[in-house]
């Protein structure tokens, strides 16, 4: 069995793969914590089960220490990281490939399972678009996310509630918290919309990421949502290289 970690600025996800990703689960993102640390949140879940590999994608090099030491003192594996030396098939056509994130070059991994070239949306702390087109990744945007930017505005405006994020009913609000709402949830859709005419590709869209259902069901523009996608490609670069070896 191969355990799957994907460690955002946000979240840590973690999942098993048997023949498919099942025990998926989610814990905060810690970059305070020790290898010991993690240990008393992860123990009960994984350390009586028998693993043959591990592998982790994570935009936080702190936290990919602190899982790392987690993983050889109390699971004795050594994880595979995401990272140069790492075969992914990916090519970066970028000004500079080494500030491109690992959860990028993931998921672009992953969108092959559903096109050959793809926009991949991916809505977490922010929120990203990346071109994959022949293999390669072609230009990527990066926008703050659904919750980053609800934060700031409850931060800076005093008067203003916290709110749960949801599908707005209206477009126009009749009362503060749907006002939020609709700002927060349709202006984004409205800006992914922009971006996706502006790169006028007649590519599939995937998007994924914690809000993907939401955005998935408002935004006009064929889509396909696969909430994991990273954790798919994981697998998938793993099976390379362990084939490669």
């Amino acid at each position: 069995m191969l355990l799957l970690i994907d460690v955002g600025n946000s979240n840590i996800v973690l999942a098993h793969y048997d023949y498919e990703i099942k025990d998926v689960f989610r814990l905060n993102t810690r970059k305070d914590f020790t290898a010991d640390e993690y240990s008393m949140l992860l123990d009960g879940r994984l350390k009586n089960q028998k693993y043959d590999g591990i592998i982790i994608s994570s935009v936080s090099p702190i936290v990919t220490e602190s899982i790392d030491r987690y993983c050889k003192k109390y699971l004795s594996i050594t994880p595979m990281i995401v990272g140069p030396g790492v075969k992914t098939g990916i090519n970066i056509k970028t000004d500079n490939p080494k500030e491109v994130g690992s959860d990028l070059i993931v998921s672009a991994v992953a969108s092959f399972r559903y096109a050959e070239n793809s926009i991949i949306i991916d809505l977490g702390t922010a929120t990203t678009i990346t071109l994959v087109e022949n293999k390669m990744i072609k230009g990527v945007v990066i926008a703050p996310g659904i919750k980053t930017g609800l934060e700031a505005l409850i931060k800076d405006a005093s008067l203003l509630p916290e709110v749960d994020i949801k599908k707005p009913r209206n477009i126009l609000g009749t009362n503060t918290i749907e006002c939020i709402q609709s700002g927060i949830i349709n202006g984004h859709v409205y800006m992914l919309e922009g971006f996706l005419n502006k790169i006028n590709k007649d590519y599939k869209i995937i998007i994924t990421g914690g809000f993907s259902p939401i955005i998935g069901e408002l935004i006009n523009n064929d889509c396909i949502v696969v909430r994991d996608l990273i954790l798919e490609g994981l697998v998938d670069i793993y099976n390379k290289n362990i084939r490669a070896s």
